[in-house]
């Protein structure tokens, strides 16, 4: 996972898909990623939120399941759920959490799935 983020192109993917939209606006905006960071996270969630916080273009919020549960991915583009326990990913965030993810991606929001097992 590091030497993928080292090389840029996971990053370069992600940034983009999400701006393709952005180089026909005149005034460009900011794209709001939300990164899941709870138990199920592994370490990997350190490196992506380094590469992704270095971009100007990007406004990247931690949250966490009960955040999800919340509605605090109301607002936001794209959800990432970094490597690590997809089962306990799944586990913390329960039937309500994973609800209101699926929400979120039928409503038009991104998901980005590095454990995918959560969703």
């Amino acid at each position: 996972m590091r030497s993928l983020f080292n090389s840029g192109l996971t990053l370069g993917l992600l940034l983009v898909g999400l701006s393709q939209g952005l180089a026909e606006e005149a005034k460009p905006s900011v794209t709001k990623i939300a990164v899941y960071s709870d138990v199920g996270a592994g370490r990997s969630r350190t490196d992506l939120l380094a590469a992704l916080e270095s971009d100007k273009r990007l406004d990247v919020r931690k949250v966490t399941a009960e955040d999800i549960r919340a509605g605090k991915l109301q607002g936001m583009d794209v959800i990432v759920h970094p490597g690590g326990s997809g089962s306990q990913q799944a586990r913390q965030l329960g039937p309500n959490g994973r609800e209101a993810v699926r929400d979120f991606v039928r409503n038009g929001g991104g998901m980005i799935g590095v454990c995918a097992g959560a969703y």
